[in-house]
């Protein structure tokens, strides 16, 4: 736990950074297709609840708990290698568990 607690905060300070710099590049008159302002309410979502608590970020040892890392890392890398298509349901890794 001790190494994942580093890494959780640069990734907060990676995330942030990438969402300034994604504000910066969009054009304020551009309209937002509906599917994906939907999807990113989902993954802030599913971010918070894994997250955080009613009284802040969660521990790292909450986050181990809440999280099945190994189906995580298997949806990104699906999702990464086939951004194209998209997997049923029943193919959906469930990588956030109930706490």
């Amino acid at each position: 736990m001790q190494r994942l607690a580093p890494a959780l905060e640069a990734n907060q300070v990676a995330w942030s950074l990438a969402a300034k710099r994604w504000g910066e590049l969009t054009n304020p008159a551009s309209r937002t297709d509906p599917a994906l302002v939907a999807a990113a309410s989902e993954v802030r979502a599913a971010i918070a609840a894994a997250a955080t608590n009613p009284t802040g970020w969660a521990t790292p040892e909450q986050l181990a708990s809440r999280v099945d890392l190994p189906a995580t890392v298997k949806t990104f890398s699906s999702a990464w290698l086939s951004p194209s298509t998209s997997p049923t349901s029943s193919e959906t890794p469930q990588p956030i568990t109930q706490a």
